[in-house]
């Protein structure tokens, strides 16, 4: 299910670092799981994943545990400021107005 290649998806990261990642072996040629995934998710890959990293910025500014400064180096942006654009560019708020305001998150299951 999504929710277990997503948990799949995070291990990995965790275990072998995003900069590692480039060094696994590929089985078959990348267009063709990549095209399995766009049929299956109705886009790519790297939108998916960026969708995913916008409902992970969501869940820790709804935990009010973190300072967005510590989300941004948990999610590896480059700054504050970049982690922002892209969170406004996705949502249309600001990190900090939608921490203020506990918007709604959408589930994971209705990202494809």
């Amino acid at each position: 299910t999504l929710i277990a290649l997503e948990g799949s998806i995070q291990c990995s990261f965790r275990t072998l670092g995003a900069t590692n990642l480039a060094h696994l072996p590929v089985p078959h040629p990348i267009s063709k799981p990549s095209a399995d995934f766009g049929n299956l998710f109705h886009g790519n890959i790297e939108k998916y994943f960026l969708k995913l990293k916008i409902e992970k910025i969501k869940e820790y500014l709804s935990y009010n545990e973190l300072s967005i400064k510590e989300i941004s180096y948990r999610l590896n942006y480059n700054s504050v400021s970049h982690l922002s654009n892209h969170f406004k560019k996705e949502t249309g708020l600001s990190p900090s107005f939608y921490k203020k305001n506990k918007t709604k998150r959408t589930g994971l299951d209705s990202l494809g």
